[in-house]
């Protein structure tokens, strides 16, 4: 920079000839060192990137071990009372727990227990399984309590449904078992779930009244066939010549051996077949599945859920389970079809093909930016860092054993702007320096080394700073988020290194090129390669892509054998006509310099901070414009102008309707609801197909549960490009379309971005007693249900049919000698059938099967019960003779936290609506319920979730804050030049603010990761203007010149640094809306902040500084 009466730094700038001494010469002086770098960071890099294993969404590690218990025939309050709270008391004080929860429904207890992350999951289950062994005081007839690991990878890679072309449903069935058995043989598959499937089972029909006649009791009954299926070795004898084994064969070997079971029954033998109806048939109460699309109407169809083992591919075990369905539908005849529901594999290679898209439009703007800038030459060296970058750091991913995942790659795109920021520093100074003309490229080299080596890795250090700290984010958000901070921290530590160790050293080699022929040739043949992975990467999932690869190197090969011809051919022309002269001059010249020269641009900026501080007047203006610009930014958030959000909602390929029938709703009503309900659904505008599912709905964590008495249909939209409507539209539609559903509660359920966190709004009330807690339910309720923008409000527990309650008379009980167990037993066996025994029939190569023991085929009847009988050693008594039966209410769950009963409240907030006020003005209410003593409230789902995170992010930002002002003093040695550096940040933030309330972006949590980002992005800015004051001064350049030339001569590293990082972040930030909030956070803080700290940073400076100065002249 020119000044009329002072040098500028490289006009002053002369070379230490003891820098030829040092280490770093004899680097950057050896080619063959660098070359060989790069060769092994290509080698391992590729090899890294194909051993990573893909993910459809990161690894959630949080240990929480889920316990199911099944006391047959009980009801919710029987399963709290005799299964929940015994298990609950015994669990409670494992170690390392953080919650537990509980909910009794009939028949089942289910406890989940979340453990803080410091405790493996495996040492978690580990403890609990203990625990559960150890217990004794369980009912007899409770089954074994079953502990399981909550795997959120666990999803499965393929969802399909299976139909008949013929229509033929006993064939459907029978295709089914056999594809079930068949696919779970395969070694990549884990297990298979199925719904919609009727399981055989065998079934020994005995009427009451034969019952009542012959005493039968089912537990002798069942100890017979024990016996009956069983063999019993003796051992072997052995004559002179021989030895030979003793055994008892099997009575039973097959369902029609059961008949010849004989009972004792007083003084008689009777065969089981003369009392009792042996038969094999479908269990009773299966729930059915169906599919419909607008040209054909619903059929029944089986639901296939096929989940991989930890270490298969998802990619590779879709295929080969892809291959062998289509094996088993061929060798059928054709007679059967899949439909595909959901299929990670292909959801994964879209996520790639888009991201890589968004690559490759990223590393174009890039690349354009550099070249318009600073030249060709330095633009495609810049480029090349890129995939250098990214090699290394897949080698750091593979260590530290972590998937290639949706948000591990977006960690990337984030760090694609980020990572070129080094090599434009080194390319922008390697030419700055080389333009002098007093230094050869060796001493350039050098000279940029000694120069930037300090703040370039001080710069990296402070923007990874501002990420680390996000591993400190607790619970399933900490988990979810956690592959940002590795992913962007290995990635900018690699660029750093690369910029620093390999592009300063080809920049040397490229400023004035004198290049052995074998040294050439390595590096052609090493471009060659390069080129060719990278155009196989792009085009991975191209079918063209062996043409393409056929078609390069073919073109190659001819090119280097008439590259000389076509150099003379040029040339000649070029001499003939003066316009290609003209033009091949103006190529060289943008091929050197670029097209723009923001010197012209620096000179300006040079005076203008000269006129600012020579201005009393002008400094004020400055400070008080953008100390007032940031504190109306800040005052923008708590006035409501900028939005809250924690997740958006995304367009997908599916949505589901639920629809929650009344209590006590049988299977064909249930069942006839849904085809009617699917009937209208399939005719739904911009609808592939629709799936209806009797007896399932969505569980807390966004999976598909069983759930009785719910109807679950999932709507399939056609790809993206087919579609006229986007997902969400589609879905408000039916929502409207069914807001005055009268025969249950109709629920339309959207996926949002992010990992599953309960409804929008949710209170959680506590107490002891259901009903005074089911009253504040309903008060919330009914406040939600006229609340504007707020559907699918419920609560959690629903009205239950009136439950028939045996009241025994003991007296009675202790006359006829009977047990309540004996006659929980009789009820039970009616009601619900007695499993005997299960019996593998025809051999070990058929599955087991369930005996049941039934009375008669007729459905249970409430009327049958007054007439049953009770065997007893006096004969069969009439259980109507023992006690009597009465009504009793019935809740259809009971759900427990901490030791309390607990209901919550919750709903879904609809586009355009904010989640953040509406859960503001829920809680407003709770409030005002004024609940009693032993009663209180907490928050729950999005909002509870949303708290944490803010709380997380919030405490990253102070921690990140610290971590950079560290590190400035520790460069800087001057707690005042820090906080310079430091005061960037609020300017940064408020510039979001600005941007966000201006156009009505919420600030979602993706937002808030980019708003904390901003805190080491943006000081870089600050800390090369800072660091180039001291240098400045160190070479005796007055104190006024000084700061103009610091910020004069870094604009041009500045502007292009930012402006890639922009040109990164913004093909991602238009595209896909789940982190738009973050790239916008990054995009408006950087440009505005970056430009406002080119003012505020040296009027700062020199006010702060100003004394000092003049003390020193």
């Amino acid at each position: 920079m020119k000044n009329p009466n002072n040098q500028s730094y490289l006009e002053r700038l002369k070379f230490d000839p003891k820098l030829n001494n040092s280490w770093v010469a004899r680097y950057i002086g050896n080619i063959r060192i660098v070359l060989l770098l790069v060769l092994m960071i290509v080698v391992l890099g590729v090899a890294s990137y194909l051993d990573l294993p893909r993910r459809l969404n990161p690894e959630i590690k949080i240990p929480i071990i889920m316990v199911l218990t099944i006391l047959p025939g009980a009801s919710p309050e029987d399963i709290e009372s005799l299964v929940t709270i015994p298990l609950e008391n015994e669990l409670k004080g494992l170690s390392g727990l953080d919650t537990i929860t509980s909910s009794s429904r009939d028949n089942v207890s289910a406890i989940t227990m979340q453990f803080f992350s410091s405790v493996t999951q495996e040492k978690a289950k580990s403890d609990t399984q203990n625990i559960v062994d150890s217990l004794s005081t369980l009912p007899e007839d409770a089954q074994t309590p079953r502990v399981n690991a909550l795997d959120f990878e666990d999803q499965p890679i393929w969802v399909f449904a299976l139909k008949s072309t013929t229509n033929d449903i006993p064939s459907l069935m029978r295709f089914g078992r056999e594809l079930e058995s068949n696919l779970e043989e395969i070694s990549k598959v884990d297990r298979v779930t199925v719904t919609g499937i009727e399981t055989q089972e065998v079934v020994v029909e005995i009427s009451p009244e034969k019952v009542s006649q012959y005493g039968i009791n089912p537990l002798q009954l069942s100890q017979l066939i024990k016996t009956a299926v069983a063999a019993f070795p003796a051992g072997s004898v052995s004559t002179a010549e021989n030895s030979f084994s003793v055994t008892i064969d099997p009575i039973v070997e097959k369902v029609s051996d059961l008949r010849n079971i004989r009972l004792t029954v007083g003084q008689q033998v009777i065969r089981l077949g003369d009392m009792a109806t042996v038969s094999e048939r479908s269990q009773p109460n299966i729930s059915p599945s169906y599919l419909a699309n607008q040209e054909t109407a619903g059929a029944r169809v089986i639901t296939f859920s096929v989940y991989k083992t930890q270490t298969a591919k998802i990619d590779a075990a879709q295929k080969e389970v892809e291959a062998a369905v289509t094996e088993e539908i061929t060798a059928s005849g054709n007679r059967f079809a899949v439909v595909s529901v959901a299929n990670s594999a292909e959801e994964i290679t879209r996520q790639f093909s888009d991201l890589v898209g968004e690559f490759r439009t990223t590393i174009l703007l890039v690349f354009g930016c550099l070249f318009i800038f600073l030249g060709l030459r330095q633009a495609i060296i810049s480029s090349f860092t890129v995939p250098l970058t990214f090699l290394s750091a897949f080698v750091f991913m593979n260590i530290l054993g972590m998937s290639i995942n949706f948000l591990s790659l977006f960690a990337f795109l984030l760090a694609l702007g980020l990572l070129v920021d080094d090599t434009i520093v080194v390319v922008s100074a390697m030419t700055t320096y080389f333009k002098t003309n007093k230094f050869t490229p060796f001493e350039t080299g050098l000279l940029v080394w000694r120069d930037t080596i300090v703040p370039i890795w001080s710069t990296t250090i402070t923007t990874i700073w501002s990420f680390v700290p996000l591993l400190l984010s607790a619970g399933i958000i900490g988990e979810f988020i956690k592959p940002i901070p590795v992913v962007v921290t290995v990635t900018m530590i690699s660029s750093t290194a690369i910029a620093v160790l390999i592009t300063l050293p080809f920049m040397i080699v490229l400023l004035k090129p004198v290049i052995a022929r074998r040294v050439l040739i390595f590096v052609r043949l090493f471009g060659f390669t390069a080129v060719a992975l990278m155009l196989f990467f792009a085009l991975t999932s191209n079918p063209l892509m062996p043409l393409v690869l056929v078609l390069f190197t073919v073109t190659t090969i001819i090119f280097m054998r008439v590259r000389k011809h076509l150099g003379r051919v040029t040339n000649s022309l070029v001499k003939k006509y003066r316009l290609l002269k003209t033009f091949g001059a103006q190529l060289k010249t943008y091929s050197n310099h670029g097209m723009l020269d923001i010197e012209v641009l620096s000179e300006k900026y040079y005076r203008l901070i000269l006129r600012i501080l020579a201005s009393v007047r002008a400094r004020r203006i400055v400070v008080f414009g953008i100390v007032l610009y940031a504190l109306l930014g800040f005052v923008l958030v708590p006035l409501g102008l900028v939005k809250n959000e924690f997740f958006p909602k995304v367009e997908v390929d599916t949505f589901y309707a639920q629809v929650e029938l009344p209590a006590g709703t049988t299977l064909p009503v249930a069942e006839s609801e849904a085809k009617q309900l699917l009937e209208a659904f399939r005719n739904t505008s911009g609808i592939e197909f629709v799936v209806a599912q009797v007896g399932s709905g969505i569980s807390d964590f966004g999976g598909v549960a069983e759930n009785s008495g719910t109807l679950l249909f999932t709507f399939h939209l056609p790809d993206k490009g087919k579609r006229t409507q986007s997902s969400i539209e589609l879905a408000e539609v039916v929502r409207h379309d069914y807001k005055n559903y009268a025969k249950g509660k109709f629920s339309i359920i959207e996926q949002s971005g992010g990992p599953p966190a309960g409804a929008d709004v949710q209170i959680q009330l506590l107490g002891d007693d259901l009903g005074r807690l089911d009253e504040y339910a309903e008060r919330l309720v009914k406040k939600l249900e006229v609340e504007s923008g707020v559907t699918n409000v419920q609560k959690s527990i629903k009205p239950g049919t009136s439950a028939l309650v045996f009241a025994p008379s003991l007296d009675k009980l202790a006359a006829s000698g009977v047990d309540l167990q004996t006659v929980g037993m009789a009820l039970r066996t009616y009601a619900s059938g007695f499993t005997l025994d299960s019996v593998r029939f025809g051999g070990n190569g058929e599955e087991e099967q369930d005996v049941v023991f039934r009375y008669g085929s007729a459905p249970p009847d409430v009327h049958i019960l007054q007439s049953l009988f009770v065997s007893t050693q006096q004969g069969a008594i009439p259980i109507s003779s023992l006690g009597n039966f009465k009504t009793k209410a019935n809740p259809t769950v009971i759900n427990r936290e901490a030791g309390k009963r607990t209901i919550s409240v919750s709903g879904a907030v609809l586009p355009g609506f904010s989640v953040a006020d509406k859960n503001q003005q829920l809680l407003k209410f709770t409030e005002e319920l004024n609940l009693q003593p032993g009663y209180l409230w907490k928050t729950g789902g999005v909002n509870e979730e949303n708290a944490k995170s803010i709380q997380s992010i919030i405490q990253a930002m102070g921690v990140s804050a610290l971590l950079i002002l560290v590190t400035m003093v520790i460069q800087f040695k001057s707690y005042r030049q820090a906080l310079i550096v430091l005061l960037v940040i609020p300017l940064a933030v408020s510039s979001v603010f600005w941007i966000f309330g201006l156009t009505g972006t919420p600030l979602s949590f993706p937002a808030l990761i980019g708003v904390l980002s901003l805190f080491g992005i943006v000081v870089t800015n600050s800390m090369f203007i800072v660091d180039k004051i001291n240098l400045n001064q160190k070479q005796g350049m007055p104190f006024t010149d000084a700061i103009a030339d610091a910020g004069a001569s870094r604009l041009e590293p500045i502007i292009l640094t930012k402006l890639a990082t922009v040109l990164g972040l913004l093909p991602i930030t238009l595209a896909d809306p789940l982190w738009r909030g973050l790239g916008g956070a990054i995009i408006s803080g950087l440009l505005i902040a970056s430009s406002i700290m080119l003012l505020f940073i040296p009027v700062v400076y020199y006010q702060w500084f100003k004394g000092e100065a003049k003390s020193n002249y």
